[in-house]
């Protein structure tokens, strides 16, 4: 049985088995001819897994539906989006898997312009038609197995190579060992994943150098904004994600817009270029969203900065339904003062826009606490009572 996949049928999605438990590796073939596919698909198939595309634009659909792919073979001239425009396409990518892939463009031309535009848009080998089946499988092995040493060599690291953050890994390791200490001591523990507004199109317009120098900036502005005990962990190509434990849901709200501010008032620049950049945001926080694993937060926090894309970006979001917490709203909630005593201690000035409410709701303790400690505060009280009516 040929173990062949077409785009006419349901293509492995990424909660299939992973490239390192698969059997074979998995080739993308792109070539608008059918009998190049075939003999292609002959000489491979029996120690790869083969996926076929009719065009450029055909493959590039399977390549982001299916993350078990390690090579790309592709012819040069297809309808719709030919072999270099797709080659283009690939090097441009948001995600580092799509961007990084092995890439063999494989024509009929023998011409070196051709074999030099192949190269210089981003191919990684060129191969001319009808191809040597010695050298063709040589050359798909050596890719294949060096695309899985890399992903190998990604997942295990415990440090991003790229921003010198921490790995998704290593997050979800931290991450499980502060949740188990937060629940053993009835302890707080929040997790707030930010991403970067329109990247796509960004990278589509600055290129992937640009983009990398983003990432870093990004990086950068995280570390000086988060606390020595928190934990910065880059969880995907352009997502980070923070592990903030020990701290109130109002002191995350806190941090996070202040992590918000700090990117979005200080624009990208690199030699003469500047660029606005926004993020959007998500918290989870263990004592209001109640789940026993470090995944299921992070779940529920990416969720919220899916919601905060939605609706524009640049916003913090901590309640789907309310989609976005203030802290005004935070005072009106409120059973107590304690949110807005910690919020004071840590960023005094977002009281200001909930503070005269919030004075409202206390005051009559003030009265009470007027007449049974004898303050003897009567006429000061009342011009601040006159003063609220006239203000609120």
């Amino acid at each position: 049985m040929s173990s062949k996949t077409h785009l006419n049928t349901q293509i492995p999605t990424s909660d299939k088995p992973s490239a390192n438990q698969r059997k074979k590796p998995c080739v993308l073939i792109v070539d608008d001819s059918r009998m190049m596919r075939v003999s292609l698909e002959r000489i491979l198939k029996n120690e790869f897994e083969i996926i076929e595309a009719g065009d450029g634009e055909q493959g590039w659909g399977a390549l982001n539906a299916n993350d078990t792919i390690e090579v790309v073979i592709t012819d040069a001239d297809m309808p719709i989006l030919n072999g270099y425009q797709l080659i283009t396409r690939i090097r441009q990518s948001e995600h580092a898997r799509i961007q990084a892939i092995p890439i063999i463009m494989i024509t009929g031309a023998e011409e070196d312009h051709v074999r030099e535009k192949a190269l210089t848009t981003g191919a990684t080998d060129f191969i001319v038609k009808p191809p040597d089946k010695t050298q063709l499988l040589a050359r798909v092995r050596a890719y294949a197995k060096a695309d899985r040493t890399a992903r190998k060599l990604t997942e295990e690291a415990t440090t991003d190579a790229l921003t010198d953050v921490s790995s998704k890994r290593y997050f979800s390791q931290r991450g499980e060992q502060d949740l188990a200490f937060a629940t053993r001591h009835e302890k707080e523990l929040s997790i707030i994943v930010i991403t970067i507004d329109n990247f796509s199109a960004i990278t589509k317009k600055q290129g992937n150098k640009i983009a990398k120098q983003i990432l870093v900036w990004l990086a950068n502005i995280l570390k000086d904004t988060v606390r020595t005990e928190d934990t910065i962990s880059r969880v995907g190509d352009f997502t980070f994600a923070l592990i903030v434990p020990n701290t109130s849901q109002t002191e995350a709200i806190t941090l996070s817009n202040r992590a918000k501010d700090s990117i979005a008032n200080k624009p990208f620049s690199a030699t003469d270029i500047s660029i606005p950049i926004s993020a959007s945001l998500g918290l989870a926080c263990l004592s209001q969203d109640k789940h026993d694993s470090i995944k299921d937060l992070l779940d529920v926090a990416i969720r919220r900065v899916n919601c905060a894309r939605k609706a524009g970006g640049n916003k913090l979001v901590v309640n789907e339904k309310n989609n976005q917490m203030t802290p005004e709203s935070i005072f009106l909630d409120a059973s107590d003062i304690n949110q807005a005593l910690e919020l004071m201690k840590s960023d005094g000035q977002s009281l200001v826009p909930g503070i005269k409410k919030l004075v409202v709701k206390i005051f009559p303790l003030l009265e009470f606490a007027n007449k049974a400690l004898r303050w003897e505060l009567d006429s000061q009280l009342k011009a601040i009572k006159e003063k609220l009516e006239k203000q609120h």
